[in-house]
């Protein structure tokens, strides 16, 4: 009986050969072979075994089992499908100085491309040679998509030109008070401009401007009209009881917000307990 089995066994036994493309063998073996040992185990110790790296063979031989090679047969076939529909590639050149607005701050922006996408995108570390080259991987529709998108972000930061210029220090207080309210009424004139003074505590006259070459001009000029208009504006003091400071201020301020809109000046009244 031992030996009728040990026969039907041997009888049972067979091999087949399936045809796979051979850039798929590494991405099919898997990293230490963990993906190919996975389907042996899976499918009752069927053996797989590549062809050598020196051949052009796309055969890859199973032998095992019939039943056991079938389903073999089936998931490194299906393996293979998935492989090769997220194996599209593109590729998109960019300076390397882009590469962080491409990312964004803490990924935000390339994160964004590759959920949107369902790709890869892999910009170059410090070890390789070409550092404008990125590589997107993944679907074919997906890549194409998330290919476009770059070229877009990349086209739009080569039309920006950046500039500095230089405003005293003393003037920067009013383009960034209330909340930069002046800042932002010039980003909002000059649609596509953003302009940078030095952060709080930093001595430093140099501001920079940065947008379309064709706004960058325009801008520093209307920044060099406020400055000139501040160079020209005086200071006056009148005397008002404190007593009716409150009465002249109005509800909230209401009333001096009404004359500083009013005459383009602005009033400050002394703190209530000042002498």
């Amino acid at each position: 009986d031992m030996i009728m089995k040990i026969q039907n066994d041997q009888m049972n036994i067979v091999s087949e050969e399936v045809s796979i493309p051979p850039k798929m063998y590494n991405s099919l073996i898997g990293a230490g072979g963990k993906l190919i040992r996975s389907i042996t185990e899976e499918c009752g110790g069927v053996s797989i075994k590549f062809p050598s790296a020196d051949s052009n063979s796309d055969k890859v031989v199973l032998r095992g089992p019939k039943d056991d090679i079938k389903k073999a047969k089936q998931l490194l076939l299906e393996q293979a499908s998935e492989r090769e529909l997220h194996s599209y590639t593109a590729e998109v050149r960019a300076n390397p100085q882009h590469h962080k607005y491409l990312i964004g701050k803490s990924g935000a922006n390339i994160n964004r491309i590759r959920e949107s996408t369902g790709t890869r995108i892999i910009f170059p570390s410090d070890r390789d040679e070409d550092k404008e080259l990125i590589t997107i991987i993944g679907k074919q529709e997906g890549v194409e998509q998330a290919k476009a998108e770059l070229l877009a972000a990349i086209q739009k930061m080569e039309n920006v030109r950046e500039c500095e210029m230089i405003v005293e220090q003393r003037h920067h207080k009013h383009f960034v008070a209330h909340r930069c309210e002046v800042l932002h009424k010039l980003e909002e004139e000059f649609a596509g401009v953003t302009i940078s003074f030095p952060r709080s505590g930093v001595i430093s006259d140099k501001v920079t401007v940065k947008g379309p070459p064709s706004l960058i001009e325009p801008v520093k000029n209307r920044i060099q009209e406020i400055v000139k208009d501040l160079k020209e504006r005086v200071t006056i003091t009148c005397e008002i009881p404190q007593k009716n400071h409150r009465a002249v201020m109005g509800p909230k301020g209401s009333n001096v917000q009404q004359i500083e809109a009013k005459f383009d000046v602005k009033i400050k009244f002394p703190d209530r307990n000042t002498g």
